[in-house]
């Protein structure tokens, strides 16, 4: 521990009174393994790159004061360091179990969704092809089957009234072989 600060961090709030909350709340805390509390204060949009070089020239000094044949010297960066700390990164092994499974889960509906959809592709294939072979035939499998019906009928009524017409025929010819016995 030097006693002397190590560096600069922002922190971006959308709004100005969740940045004095957060003030108020790091303000004069004392880090654990420190001795010293935190400075918290607000810093204004042109201030930031200010900040950032002031930090970059207190460590070419610090480096300078080393032995700089061993060290290179840091890189000139005149971005903010704020960049890097906008947001909060909260991955932890169970978050990362829980994406998973809510993944496998998406999976699997994906999956189901997919061969569901391949059924209905199948039969709606299958339809317009019988469609096309009905624009092809005039006459529809329905149309087909009545026709086909009646054409039994007709037979079948045909054949009754040959039936008929031999019953008759034979009930006459009983008749006379009847008479022809009692003469």
């Amino acid at each position: 521990m030097t006693g002397k600060p190590r560096g600069v961090a922002f922190i971006r709030y959308n709004k100005r009174e969740e940045a004095q909350e957060a003030i108020s709340a790091l303000n004069n805390v004392i880090p654990e393994g420190s001795n010293q509390p935190l400075t918290v204060r607000v810093a204004e949009e042109h201030g930031k790159q200010k900040a950032t070089l002031i930090y970059n020239s207190a460590m070419n000094m610090n480096m300078n004061m080393m032995n700089s044949m061993h060290y290179p010297p840091p890189a000139n960066n005149t971005n903010p360091c704020s960049a890097q700390h906008q947001h909060q990164v909260n991955c932890c092994k169970g978050d990362m179990e829980e994406l998973k499974s809510q993944l496998d889960t998406e999976k699997q509906k994906r999956n189901n969704i997919q061969s569901e959809y391949a059924e209905l592709k199948q039969k709606l294939d299958e339809f317009s092809m019988n469609v096309e072979e009905n624009k092809k035939n005039p006459i529809s499998k329905y149309d087909a089957a009545i026709t086909k019906q009646s054409y039994f009928n007709d037979t079948l009524a045909k054949q009754v009234c040959e039936s008929k017409e031999k019953l008759k025929n034979l009930s006459q010819s009983l008749k006379h072989i009847e008479i022809a016995i009692f003469i």
